[in-house]
């Protein structure tokens, strides 16, 4: 029943309502402050990074060209 309530998307629509909300929170140089109770607050950055393939495919034939 679980499935075809999924397969509905009944079970967890209500989770994210706006994708670009959403987004914001994940993007890149955005901090998020985290302290344990009564704790001084620390901040993190998210970073991300971005890989081209092709580029790694290419560094891995090089090496292995000599």
């Amino acid at each position: 029943m679980s499935w075809l309530a999924l397969h509905q998307s009944q079970l967890t629509a209500h989770i994210v309502t706006d994708t670009a909300k959403f987004l914001l929170i994940i993007a890149p140089r955005q901090d998020v402050a985290m302290t344990a109770d009564g704790g001084k607050p620390e901040a993190v950055r998210l970073v991300q990074i971005l890989v081209n393939p092709l580029l790694v495919d290419l560094i891995g034939a090089t090496v292995t060209g000599e």
